[in-house]
C-alpha cells in the first residue's frame, strides 16, 4: 500500500522487495495458503510499479524461523514431533520455502535479480543457523545481518554497477 508514496516517489533505479515474514505470522485463521496466495498478488502487483516506474526490480527471498531459544519451546517441540504434529516453525516454514520457490521461479522467468537469503542464512538442514536467530526464533542476529550484508553487496554491486 504504501510503495507509491514511500519508494516509488523517490524515482529509485532499483526497488528490492523483501518481507513476507509477517504475512504468514498474522494469516487469518492460520490460512497459510490464502496468505501465500494474497503475498504473491501484492509482489506481482510491487513488480509491475516498480517496472512501470522505470526501476529494476530485486526479489530477495524470505528467511526461515527456528523455535524460541527456551526449554519450553524445546520440550513442546519434542513432544509435537512425538504425537506427530507439525511444529508452528516447520508450517511457517514451508509457506516461507513455497513463496521461496515462486519468487525464484519469477525472477528466472522475467529476468529479475534474486537475493537468496534463505539460502545466504540456513544451516545444512535448511533452517535458520543458530546464530542468526535471536532467542525468540524470528528476528534476525547482527550476525545475520552482517551476512546478509557481505552476500548481498557484491551481489547488487555487479548487477548494478553501471545504473546511475
Amino acid at each position: 500500500a504504501r510503495l507509491d508514496a514511500d519508494v516509488l516517489s523517490h524515482q529509485p533505479g532499483v526497488v528490492v522487495l523483501w518481507g513476507v515474514i509477517n504475512d504468514f505470522f498474522r494469516a487469518p485463521d492460520r490460512d497459510l495458503a490464502a496468505a501465500s496466495a494474497r503475498a504473491k498478488l501484492h509482489y506481482r502487483d510491487m513488480i509491475d510499479r516498480a517496472r512501470a516506474a522505470g526501476s529494476a526490480v530485486v526479489l530477495a527471498t524470505e528467511v526461515t524461523i527456528r523455535a524460541p531459544e527456551s526449554w519450553t519451546a524445546r520440550a513442546a517441540t519434542v513432544a509435537g514431533r512425538m504425537l506427530g504434529r507439525t511444529s508452528y516453525q516447520d508450517t511457517i516454514n514451508a509457506a516461507v520455502r513455497d513463496f521461496n520457490d515462486w519468487a525464484r521461479a519469477t525472477a528466472t522467468a522475467e529476468g529479475l535479480t534474486v537475493l537468496d537469503l534463505e539460502r545466504i542464512t540456513a544451516a545444512p538442514d535448511g533452517i535458520r543457523r543458530r546464530s542468526f536467530a535471536e532467542a525468540d526464533g524470528s528476528h534476525l542476529t547482527e550476525a545475520a545481518y552482517a551476512a546478509v550484508t557481505r552476500y548481498a553487496g557484491p551481489v547488487l554491486d555487479r548487477q548494478f554497477a553501471a545504473r546511475p
